[in-house]
């Protein structure tokens, strides 16, 4: 239940940092801003996995 709420979240972040990042340089910003909060979800995804796997 909880990916819709994170990912509702980033979508409303990701719509504010577009309207601020018009300049050339900010869609390159929002590259690498985009690359590392997928690269944290990942590694979250995955810890998680981690966990449940030694707990159960």
């Amino acid at each position: 239940m909880h990916w819709g709420i994170t990912f509702y979240g980033l979508s409303e972040i990701n719509l504010g940092m577009i309207r601020r990042m018009v300049h050339p340089g900010g869609l390159l910003s929002l590259r690498f801003a985009l690359r590392a909060v997928a690269e944290a979800t990942l590694s979250s995804l995955v810890q998680s996995d981690d966990f449940h796997a030694m707990t159960h």
